[in-house]
């Protein structure tokens, strides 16, 4: 198994961790007219985040290659490249969408609850961690192609 593909899963599985944590946290108890009032909530869910952002250089380092070995071939780097431009348009399109969503369902009272711009933070870092390690698996599985540019 490849360095890129070992690392897209590791990647999958902490922000995986992450997305399921933090949203199980957003929605527990009151769901996001409460979530910016609630310290403990608010903490939790940060902690999920933080498991996602040191936990992703730890796995980097941990999966680094060895002395002289190859850690990435061309493939991998056309892959890499895929995966990070669509990464980015699938961040973009996440985060327009959700913001006009939540202005249309709460246009009529002038405001989103604050609850949801923790939501549309945090969610954004667990979309942006995670499109791109998906979008590597699958180009490297040949479901979207072979990767070549």
């Amino acid at each position: 198994m490849t360095q890129a593909r070992v690392r897209a899963l590791w990647t999958l599985a902490i922000w995986s961790v992450v997305a399921a944590g933090f949203a199980w946290t957003f929605f527990w108890g009151g769901g996001p007219a409460d979530y910016a009032e609630d310290g403990t909530r608010r903490a939790l869910g940060g902690a999920f985040l933080a498991f996602g952002f040191f936990g992703t250089p730890l796995m980097q380092w941990w999966t680094r290659g060895r002395p002289g070995a190859v850690a990435a071939d061309e493939r991998d780097q056309a892959i890499g490249r895929r995966a990070t431009t669509g990464g980015m348009v699938v961040v973009m399109l996440y985060v327009f969408v959700l913001s006009i969503g939540l202005w249309e369902r709460h246009e009529d009272s002038g405001c989103v609850p604050v609850g949801w711009m923790w939501f549309l933070a945090y969610s954004t870092a667990a979309v942006g961690y995670l499109t791109p390690a998906v979008v590597s698996l699958l180009l490297d599985f040949g479901v979207l192609g072979r990767g070549e540019s």
